[in-house]
């Protein structure tokens, strides 16, 4: 017999981890619905993001009378860290549009047209790519920040920064 969502939510708040997973199943077709509106992020990455959120909200669960009231709770919550997902984004967003690229470490070493021939390469090559990808290879190319650096600062996985750097290699050589 299936239990319903409440008598998950209880197990659950005791660490039974089969609990948390069965909740998690439960609310998969809306954590990948949000995740899919969220086009600002890698859908992977916003799922997972959204999915996190999703698990640490059982453990702030206080007094839930019933499953109406579970549901409505994930509810709010995936949509609460995917309103903070698109805030953060915009803010970004604001901030690199308010701001040129600092190429201070390039220019050090390169001729004013060795860095236009450069932003043009970079250009080129992040054609059809995300921003956070086009960002990444900004980061590698013209900053010389390593795939930890680039992780910390775009608050993303050094494996994403590492991933996405090979792909672009295969296409078009090792740049970075």
């Amino acid at each position: 017999m299936e239990e319903n969502l409440l008598q998950i939510i209880r197990l659950a708040k005791t660490g039974d981890k089969n609990a948390k997973e069965a909740i998690y199943f439960k609310m998969e077709p809306l954590l990948k619905k949000t995740a899919g509106k969220l086009y600002d992020y890698e859908y992977e990455d916003a799922f997972q993001e959204l999915a996190v959120a999703l698990l640490e909200g059982i453990e702030k669960i206080r007094f839930i009378v019933n499953e109406g009231q579970c549901i409505k709770y994930f509810v709010k919550i995936i949509k609460n860290k995917a309103y903070k997902m698109y805030v953060a984004r915009s803010k970004e967003k604001e901030l690199i549009c308010d701001e040129e690229m600092d190429f201070s470490r390039v220019e050090d070493s390169m001729s004013e047209m060795e860095i236009c021939i450069a932003k043009l390469f970079v250009d080129e090559m992040c054609k059809g790519r995300s921003e956070k990808q086009r960002e990444i290879v900004r980061m590698s190319i013209f900053d010389g920040y390593s795939d930890s650096e680039i992780a910390k600062k775009m608050n993303i996985s050094r494996q994403y920064v590492s991933q996405c750097k090979k792909k672009i290699v295969k296409e078009y050589g090792r740049c970075f």
